[in-house]
């Protein structure tokens, strides 16, 4: 850090385009894909993730901050077809 001044972190959300071809890329041995859901309702819990997205089945769902969930889809394009379909849907309000 120069000048003590401290470093400013961003946190910048990709955009749609970017993150699906991000997963395009994965290596096709991956297992699972994980996205991470931000900026949700801090009082939401796994099962309003669950109930917010009925079309879509998740191997995993963790709350890892308020507001801040993780999702795990089984395939690539499983988490595909939720970023084209679901990306700026609220969850609560």
């Amino acid at each position: 850090m120069e000048g003590g001044e401290e470093e400013k972190r961003q946190f910048v959300v990709p955009k749609k385009e970017e993150l699906i071809e991000s997963i395009k890329n994965l290596d096709d041995d991956i297992e699972h894909v994980s996205l991470n859901l931000i900026k949700c309702d801090f009082s939401a819990i796994e099962k309003d993730v669950e109930k917010a997205f009925p079309g879509f089945h998740f191997v995993k769902v963790k709350k890892y901050n308020p507001g801040s969930f993780e999702v795990v889809f089984e395939t690539k394009i499983d988490a595909i077809h939720f970023i084209k379909e679901q990306f700026d849907k609220k969850i609560l309000t």
